[in-house]
């Protein structure tokens, strides 16, 4: 197997659509690569992690779904997976017994993505 081969296979094993992902990037994988690394410097992750502490719902949806819409765009599928009910739980009038166990689903799948982001 080719070494871009692997590469390819680590990302899908890390819930990375590369093909969707490098297509929004006009298929510049350096480009693509890039903008998956500035996501280790996005603010969004701590603030939600700050308003999940302090039970802010209401806060905690904005961060939340402004992560969503990154990571859609990124398309960190595994990662979409885990965020969608958290938002969900939050929207509205928040259920935060059922985003606080969202939010542990989302931040462990969060933590092994940018683990791996990190090892690029």
């Amino acid at each position: 197997m080719e070494e871009q081969d692997v590469f390819f296979k680590s990302m899908e094993d890390h819930g990375i659509d590369y093909q969707s992902g490098i297509e929004r990037c006009m298929n510049d994988n350096d480009f693509y690569v890039m903008l998956m690394k500035k996501f280790l410097e996005n603010k969004n992750y701590a603030a939600l992690e700050l308003a999940m502490e302090s039970g802010d719902g209401r806060r905690a949806f904005e961060e939340a779904h402004a992560l969503k819409g990154v990571i859609a765009n990124l398309s960190f599928n595994k990662l979409y997976d885990a965020v969608v009910p958290l938002v969900e739980a939050l929207r509205g009038e928040p259920d935060m017994i059922a985003a606080n166990q969202a939010y542990l689903t989302f931040s462990s799948e969060y933590d092994e993505l940018t683990d791996f982001i990190k090892s690029i």
